[in-house]
C-alpha cells in the first residue's frame, strides 16, 4: 500500500473517532443542565491541549455547566497550533494562555500557582477526557467531602511498594483502577485538588532531580500532584468515562513516549526515598 493511501486512512479513522467523541459528549450535556454544588469555594479549571485542540468546545461547554466553577484557563502548549478556530464565545471567564514553545502537561501547576489569591480548588483536565457536568459536580462533592486528598477518575497502585519498576520485563509494576470508588498511589487524566496540594505540588517538585516542571522533557506531573495531600489521592466512581479516541496514540498521548514507564518510576521512587509526601 502506498504512504499516501496509508495517510489517507488515517486521516479518515481520526474523522470517524473524532465524530463519534462529539456525538457522545454532546448526549452527555443534554442530559445535566447545571449542578447545584455544596460548597462555597470557587473553583478554578484548567485545560491544557496540545495535540487535542479539536477537542476545546466540548470541554468548554461541559465545564460551563458547573456553577461552582468561576474561571477557565486554556492553556495551548502548542504553538504550531492555533486554537482560535475551536472556540466561540462562552458565557464565564475565561483566560487563553498561548505559549511560545512547547510545554509538558506539568506546566498547569505553574499557571495554577498565579492564580491561588483567587481561587483555592482546582479541576485540571487532560485533553484526552471529557468528563460530564454530572462528573465533574461528582469530583468536587468528593473534594468537599475529603479536602485533604486529591481526587479523580483513573488511578493506579503500585503493589509491591516501593519497587515499581521491572528491570526485566521493562515496565512498570501497577495496577490500574477506573469507574469505582478507590483508594491509589497515582490519578491519571483528571485532577480536583486544593490551593494547598498545588503549594504542595511544588514545594514536592523543587526537591526532585528528576523532574522539572518547565524542562520540554519532564514526565510524572500526575505523580507529583498525587503526592500532594495528607492523605493518599482518590478515585471516584463517576459512571463511564468518555475518552478521547486518540488518547493512547503513540507520538501523541506522552505516556507512549521513549522510556515513559522508566521515567515515571524514577520521579515516585524519588518521593518515597526523600519522604517528601505527608502519607
Amino acid at each position: 500500500m502506498q504512504p499516501a493511501s496509508i495517510l489517507k486512512i488515517i486521516d479518515h479513522a481520526i474523522f470517524i473517532g473524532s465524530s463519534w467523541f462529539q456525538v457522545m459528549i454532546r448526549k452527555r450535556m443534554i442530559r445535566f443542565k447545571s449542578d447545584t454544588p455544596d460548597t462555597k469555594h470557587n473553583y478554578c479549571a484548567i485545560f491544557t491541549t496540545y495535540h487535542r485542540q479539536q477537542n476545546i468546545d466540548l470541554v468548554l461547554r461541559s465545564l460551563i455547566k458547573c456553577k461552582s466553577i468561576r474561571k477557565v484557563i486554556v492553556i495551548n502548549a502548542n504553538p504550531d497550533c492555533p486554537i482560535e478556530q475551536c472556540m466561540e464565545k462562552y458565557p464565564i471567564d475565561i483566560d487563553i494562555i498561548q505559549t511560545h514553545e512547547p510545554k509538558r502537561p506539568g506546566y498547569r501547576w505553574y499557571i495554577a500557582r498565579n492564580y491561588q489569591t483567587e481561587y483555592d480548588r482546582f479541576i485540571a483536565l487532560d485533553d484526552d477526557t471529557l468528563l460530564s457536568p454530572k462528573q465533574l459536580h461528582l469530583l468536587v462533592t468528593a473534594l468537599e467531602r475529603t479536602p485533604s486528598a486529591p481526587q479523580g477518575i483513573i488511578g493506579s497502585r503500585y503493589p509491591l511498594k516501593p519497587y515499581c519498576y521491572d528491570q526485566k520485563e521493562q515496565k512498570s509494576i501497577t495496577e490500574f483502577y477506573k469507574s469505582h470508588d478507590a483508594i491509589v498511589d497515582v490519578i491519571h487524566q483528571a485532577y480536583v485538588v486544593t490551593g494547598k496540594h498545588v503549594s504542595n505540588f511544588h514545594r514536592i517538585a523543587n526537591k526532585l532531580t528528576s523532574y522539572d516542571v518547565m524542562s520540554p522533557t519532564s514526565i510524572g506531573d500526575d505523580i507529583i500532584i498525587s503526592h500532594s495531600g495528607t492523605e493518599p489521592p482518590q478515585i471516584n466512581a463517576v459512571g463511564r468515562i468518555l475518552e478521547c479516541p486518540f488518547s493512547h496514540f503513540s507520538g501523541i498521548a506522552v505516556h507512549t513516549e521513549h522510556n515513559a514507564e522508566r521515567r515515571r518510576c524514577k520521579v515516585i521512587r524519588e518521593i518515597w526515598d526523600k519522604k517528601l509526601c505527608e502519607w
